[in-house]
């Protein structure tokens, strides 16, 4: 399970423009969106820009959905370590569900979607949303299980759930022992090398 918030910007609830966000670990209290920044990511709106200068880099629970938004200030970075432009170039990631699976918009038709990262495939995007605007209010009006309890797991915070045996190459999702946490650069790493992985299997098959 995702259990508590903490740290020095801990969060039991927070109120940006009238809506009311649960469970939030912020990493800082605001984000200055320079210029240059706005620039690189002209793909994104307004209703971006003005959601991230709260919750850049903030992980938690958003409604019923559990994601770490990355910092804006390293988007471009990240998306260059995992390689998304060499499997679908018209998309781009910017947060994650810790749990296998990334958030992105569509640079194309700025759709939002949910898609795992093994592999990179838009066959098997789990979720889409017209804007970013649909996809934040579509995430605070979700129905909430109120038997289960929302909250930050120390244990579990700032790590990636990750499939040794990935799904796609036959792995079991439901087998607890082929899950195992890792970091930011070791997901990064396992990313990298499954989704080649699959690819040659893929050209094989063709």
């Amino acid at each position: 399970m995702l259990g508590r918030p903490f740290g020095p910007l801990e969060r039991n609830c927070m109120r940006n423009n009238g809506i009311i966000y649960e469970h939030i670990k912020l990493l800082r209290e605001h984000t200055i969106i320079s210029k240059k920044t706005r620039m690189n990511l002209s793909f994104f709106d307004e209703a971006y820009f003005d959601f991230i200068s709260i919750f850049s880099g903030a992980e938690g629970w958003f409604g019923c959905e559990y994601i770490k938004f990355w910092d804006v200030d390293d988007l471009i970075t990240l998306n260059l370590k995992y390689k998304i432009s060499s499997y679908l170039p018209h998309i781009f990631l910017f947060g994650s569900d810790r749990c296998g699976n990334a958030f992105a918009i569509n640079m194309e038709n700025k759709n939002i979607i949910k898609l795992p990262f093994i592999s990179f495939d838009l066959d098997f995007t789990e979720k889409t949303f017209g804007s970013f605007k649909e996809f934040t209010n579509l995430l605070e009006n979700s129905e909430i299980n109120s038997t289960f309890h929302y909250a930050i797991n120390p244990d579990t915070f700032n790590k990636e759930i990750f499939e040794k045996h990935p799904i796609v190459l036959g792995g079991d999702p439901s087998d607890s022992n082929n899950k195992v946490l890792i970091d930011e650069e070791q997901h990064i790493d396992a990313v990298v090398f499954f989704n080649d992985v699959v690819q040659k299997v893929k050209s094989k098959g063709a």
